[in-house]
């Protein structure tokens, strides 16, 4: 095996892999074990899981850091239980600044006292887009070097199987979690407009609504318009993406910054007719496959006439797909983070 690498994630290990976050914590770990690499998960709540995904999983408590030739944290709530070390990853999904985004209001200054720690001792930050590495050196200087990586999506997916959905209706799928305030009344008003020109036409929602992370009384989706799945697998939740009309991607915010939408690599790894809001940083996918829609930022009305128009399109798009799995794949995105680590090597003379 190459060189150690520890993956840090402040979150519960869970048998089942029902989340973003969870999927890119163990598939990454996948890619860089089969690049050569011994890999770890180590997280502050292994709550008796020993391994995950094939990956052995070790309390925060009992690692032995000095073993790691290099370790990645996941996001700032991480930094807690990062050690100090030569060659220490923090990526992060959105840079904040002292005024903005106001989703992460109630816990900012946690948020950037954890971005001021992450400057004074990370050797690489990891970012999704340019945007957001361009704000962390205006915000904290040059002093890291930085790694554009995006969310990715895997190489081989499973074959469509049996309809997960109850009803013979046309779906508009929104796959994920809802984590900003503006997705419930936006998604409801999007569910009304379409039952009104189409009533064979539905809006689905799986994933877990995250709003009691941001407010005390967050906004509720109204039942009479919107069906509601509780989290699956994601063996499970790529039958709803293969059965599934048109993916529906809403941004948090009109800041492009924040807005890099991952259920867009999976909608599309589907083949599936995508729409989504200008607001979107990885719009640019739909652009480049031309497999969907971009509607206007926050106009219901317009998402659902894109909704409608993107319906017309193929489902399980062949060409779409073989384009996400060649440039977008888990794979790829492990195969940046080593070379990152193999160049630094390289000019320190430690290859």
């Amino acid at each position: 095996m190459e060189r150690p690498i520890a993956l840090v994630y402040a979150k519960s290990a869970a048998r089942e892999l029902t989340g973003m976050d969870l999927i890119r914590w163990t598939e990454l770990g996948k890619q860089f074990h089969e690049l050569g690499h011994e890999v770890h998960l180590v997280t502050n709540r292994p709550d008796g899981i020993e391994s995950l995904a094939g990956l052995p999983v070790f309390d925060c408590r009992e690692a032995n850091w000095d073993h790691y030739y290099a370790i990645k944290g996941s996001y700032q709530h991480s930094v807690p239980l990062l050690p100090e070390h030569p060659r220490l990853i923090v990526r992060m999904c959105r840079v904040a600044r002292p005024d903005e985004p106001d989703r992460d209001l109630s816990r900012r200054d946690e948020v950037l006292a954890h971005q001021k720690w992450i400057a004074n001792h990370a050797r690489f930050i990891a970012v999704n887009d340019p945007l957001n590495a361009s704000r962390w050196r205006e915000l904290y200087g040059d002093n890291q070097q930085i790694i554009i990586a995006p969310t990715g999506c895997p190489e081989v997916i499973p074959a469509p199987k049996q309809n997960p959905f109850p009803s013979e209706s046309r779906i508009a799928l929104f796959c994920g979690s809802v984590t900003a305030i503006r997705m419930v009344p936006f998604l409801n008003d999007v569910a009304r407009s379409l039952a009104a020109r189409d009533s064979e036409f539905e809006l689905h929602v799986l994933g877990r609504n995250r709003l009691h992370l941001y407010s005390d009384s967050p906004p509720e989706f109204n039942l009479d318009l919107i069906h509601l799945h509780e989290p699956v697998s994601q063996e499970e939740a790529w039958q709803y993406l293969h059965h599934a009309d048109v993916g529906v991607a809403v941004s948090p915010s009109a800041n492009r910054f924040e807005s890099e939408l991952s259920k867009i690599y999976y909608y599309l790894r589907a083949g599936l007719p995508t729409v989504c809001e200008t607001s979107a940083l990885n719009r640019d996918l739909v652009e480049q496959t031309g497999h969907g829609i971009i509607a206007g930022h926050d106009d219901p009305e317009q998402f659902a006439t894109a909704i409608l128009r993107a319906a017309e399109m193929p489902r399980n798009h062949s060409s779409t797909m073989e384009l996400m799995s060649n440039r977008h794949s888990w794979k790829s995105r492990a195969e940046t983070y080593v070379t990152a680590l193999n160049e630094d090597a390289l000019r320190e003379g430690t290859a």
